[in-house]
């Protein structure tokens, strides 16, 4: 009999620091939710040339998109 295994819900946190928030990141928080990935608010962590910065399970996604976290998180547009 085969078993239903889930995959793991990775933990993305998006920064929203004054840098990342001028950069997009707050919008681009919005963008994740309306595709149904959940995601958390995050401080700065001095990432600024980089921005906006998110982390995909402790793995940081430079100048993210919705688009790069969605291909780092393994959802896919259908």
């Amino acid at each position: 009999m085969k078993q239903n295994v889930s995959k793991p819900v990775p933990h993305i946190e998006v920064c929203h620091g004054p840098k990342c928030s001028d950069f997009g990141s707050r919008e681009l928080s919005k963008g994740l939710d309306g595709l149904g990935i959940q995601s958390i608010a995050g401080d700065c962590r001095s990432q600024c040339p980089h921005a906006p910065v998110v982390f995909v399970d402790d793995r940081m996604t430079p100048k993210a998109t919705v688009e790069k976290v969605m291909d780092h998180t393994k959802h896919k547009k259908k």
